[in-house]
């Protein structure tokens, strides 16, 4: 299976793939100076493009979801996630939304932390450092993705918190009996 993480952003999109081992295999941060409908497009081809090189079926794309607490450019960015989730549809490949804040419980232990704290905890737990903190992103996810589909021995408690999580979902608030 190839694992991909996908770190959207309207001026670094990361991208990481790695085989179910934790061998890396691509990393890239995507840059364009366009705007507008051309940058979503352009963003989205190379998206579509890296992944769709690998021959294999087995395929899972794990994907930063939205921050909720931005202030700036939520909308662009909204844009941005809809057009890569509407192609990882089309092309028929399965992907998990990660929170944010999920990630960053996986990697540092809680669920708060800057991109400087996410690139220390990376190269901490894996070994690896990036160009950018898009890249880093993208590869913790790939990481987060390995847990998730139980490729990785041995997790700490609060990796399987972060896991547990996305699978089984809490319910907010009350539910009306009817």
């Amino acid at each position: 299976m190839i694992i991909i993480g996908i770190d959207p952003s309207l001026s670094s999109t990361g991208i990481c793939t790695m085989d179910e081992s934790g061998k890396l295999l691509f990393s890239v941060a995507i840059n364009s100076d366009n705007t507008g409908m051309q940058r979503l497009h352009e963003i989205k081809k190379q998206i579509k493009d890296t992944i769709t090189c690998y021959v294999s079926n087995k395929k899972k794309v794990f994907i930063e979801g939205y921050s909720f607490g931005s202030q700036n450019g939520r909308e662009a960015l909204g844009e941005l996630g809809g057009v890569i989730r509407l192609m990882l549809y089309e092309e028929g490949i399965e992907f998990v939304d990660v929170p944010p804040t999920t990630l960053k419980k996986y990697v540092l232990g809680v669920g708060k932390g800057d991109k400087v704290a996410m690139a220390i905890g990376v190269l901490k737990t894996w070994g690896v450092d990036f160009p950018t903190t898009d890249q880093t992103d993208a590869y913790a996810l790939a990481q987060f993705g390995r847990g998730y589909l139980g490729a990785v021995d041995n997790l700490t408690a609060f990796r399987k918190e972060s896991i547990d999580a996305i699978k089984n979902p809490k319910i907010k608030g009350k539910v009306k009996k009817k």
